[in-house]
């Protein structure tokens, strides 16, 4: 079997850039979860349940793909438990729902001007802006709960280069 390797933060840290750029370079499956913004508009309560659901679904996929390739997955059970309200280690609900465990968590964070420099280039690019990304007080609490988390690899992207992040990760792997 492969490796399955998350990548998680909140917007603007550079998930997806991190995560296409690395599974890239070491030939791997690259997935995105969609399913965060599919369920945007559910109302809040439900939103836990419907992105778990998401997941399991998504665990037979991912099984299919481990055989074959190393995974590169852009935000999963981290990012579901951190977005959602109430702090849950994220191995509780792996083993309750039988999800499969990553290889290697990295957890990216980056200071707030960059961040935000990062989400005007790309609120510029889309024509999109979307207002969880300039909700602080619900940022925090995000943060919060990501900082809670046991056994990731954190990396502050702030001062760094894609190229080096990734070079990071590989090592890590």
């Amino acid at each position: 079997m492969k490796k399955f390797i998350t990548i998680e933060g909140i917007d603007g840290v550079g998930k997806s850039t991190i995560s296409k750029k690395l599974a890239e370079n070491m030939g791997a499956e690259f997935i995105q979860t969609p399913y965060f913004k599919k369920h945007a508009e559910k109302d809040c309560e439900d939103k836990f349940s419907y992105y778990l659901d998401d997941l399991i679904q998504l665990k037979s996929i991912l099984k299919e793909e481990l055989k074959e390739k190393t995974i590169i997955c852009d935000r999963y059970i981290h990012s579901t438990i951190a977005y959602q309200g109430n702090y849950i280690e994220p191995k509780l609900i792996m083993d309750k729902y039988d999800l499969l465990i990553p290889d290697l968590t990295v957890y990216l964070t980056v200071d707030e001007k960059t961040r935000l420099a990062r989400l005007k280039i790309r609120e510029t690019q889309y024509n999109f802006v979307n207002e969880l990304d300039h909700d602080y007080v619900h940022l925090k609490h995000v943060s919060s709960n990501f900082n809670k988390m046991k056994d990731m690899m954190i990396i502050d992207t702030s001062t760094k280069t894609i190229d080096q992040v990734v070079k990071i990760i590989q090592e890590a792997i």
